[in-house]
């Protein structure tokens, strides 16, 4: 996610290349575990996701809608239109044809997170009866501006911080050099101090959990 060069000079600091690759991993693999979100290299991925059967909410008189449907992404999308949607009938049918994302220019979806909402006409209820073609991911050193500042303090911190290493995760509270801390542990065990696991954890996008 990452580049070396772009830590080291993060840092100030011009050797350890080897441990600082280490240190990046780690430190991505447990935004990712916190976050859900997916922050390797870019790449092409085709949701195949069934449809609940419809909920009723609020008359079409308050709304303009009697109905919404809903599926959820496996990962974010940069927009609605990164998406390319597909539905069909029962799995062993033929996928129609993309779908509009309007309707005499109003929007057919809504985008929300990862919960991606029809709002205009109505997919076929059922296990497997709707697919989304996106892309996601990013190249090294271009991924999103907060999730790359938190994936760099954290490297920060461990790395000027080798005690934050050896803790697993009932860690609550220890002492570095009489000064008390409290830390969290991400899935590898390393800690994580509490000011970034609240950075980290608002990072979620709406609709994911």
């Amino acid at each position: 996610m990452i580049s070396v060069g772009r830590i080291q000079s993060y840092l100030g600091v011009t050797g350890d290349s080897t441990y600082l690759q280490q240190v990046e991993k780690a430190s991505v693999a447990d935004v990712e575990h916190l976050t859900g979100r997916y922050l390797g290299t870019a790449k092409t991925v085709s949701d195949v996701l069934d449809v609940p059967p419809l909920p009723y909410g609020l008359t079409s008189a308050e709304t303009g809608l009697e109905r919404i449907q809903s599926v959820r992404l496996s990962q974010p999308a940069a927009s609605l239109a990164a998406l390319t949607i597909y539905e069909r009938m029962a799995p062993g049918y033929a996928w129609s044809a993309a779908l509009a994302k309007q309707v005499n220019s109003v929007d057919a979806f809504e985008l929300v997170g990862r919960r991606l909402y029809r709002v205009i006409g109505t997919w076929p209820v059922g296990v497997r009866t709707v697919r989304v073609d996106y892309t996601f991911g990013a190249s090294d050193d271009n991924h999103p501006v907060d999730f790359d500042a938190v994936v760099l303090d954290l490297i920060a911190a461990r790395y000027r911080s080798p005690q934050l290493r050896s803790f697993g995760s009932e860690v609550q509270s220890i002492a570095i050099r009489g000064a008390s801390a409290s830390f969290h542990a991400g899935r590898s065990g390393w800690g994580i101090p509490d000011d970034l696991y609240k950075r980290i954890i608002a990072l979620r996008d709406a609709g994911s959990f």
